[in-house]
């Protein structure tokens, strides 16, 4: 935060108005920022400026962590922890060893254009698969909404469904368990293409 002034409060910002005034979702807040336990020392973010302007992010951190009596989100949810998240939600293979989360993604709707905000997805993306991957993670999850799915394959990224998709009764939104390799945007498409081998 330092180094990076106010960009991370405005990022608590950007949250608070998606997720809070538009989704409703219940989660801590109060007129300014949406902040919960799991913005902690365990957690790593993505940030993207626009000059001095923050205008998307997410957040990520270890399936394995631990703070105090929580874990991350997606593991508290899977212990049935979490209020409005089923926890028989993972259906396909799962590894909570090399697995990091990402939760929190936003762009702001300034970002207008299809190519703009395709280009801050691709920005959040990449930070986080490169902060996991410096970490030791091999694969990023992420509880989402189904159609982006599709926009991290336009990205390159080998994504799959893990889980069975749900309906959200507080914002009536769809979401579903995302799986792909912790790869940035550039690595991804190479792997897809058959460019990273191992060596023999």
């Amino acid at each position: 935060m330092h180094e990076h002034g106010n960009a991370f409060y405005e990022f608590l910002r950007l949250r608070k108005r998606l997720f809070v005034d538009t989704l409703n979702w219940d989660i801590p807040h109060n007129d300014i920022v949406e902040m919960d336990e799991y913005d902690n020392p365990a957690a790593f973010y993505s940030l993207v400026l626009d000059g001095e302007r923050l205008v998307g992010g997410a957040r990520t951190m270890p399936v394995n962590a631990v703070w105090g009596t929580k874990t991350s989100m997606f593991q508290d949810a899977m212990l049935g922890k979490i209020e409005g998240i089923p926890s028989d939600l993972v259906t396909g293979s799962f590894d909570p060893e090399i697995s990091w989360e990402c939760t929190r993604l936003i762009i702001d709707d300034s970002v207008t254009g299809a190519d703009a905000r395709k280009t801050c997805l691709n920005l959040i993306v990449d930070g986080l698969a490169q902060m996991a991957s410096d970490q030791g993670a091999k694969v990023l999850v992420s509880l989402s909404p189904p159609p982006l799915q599709r926009a991290l394959r336009g990205l390159g990224h080998d994504v799959s469904q893990i889980g069975r998709t749900y309906r959200c009764e507080s914002d009536g939104r769809n979401y579903c368990l995302l799986s792909m390799p912790a790869l940035v945007s550039d690595a991804a498409k190479r792997a897809n293409s058959g460019g990273l081998r191992a060596a023999s």
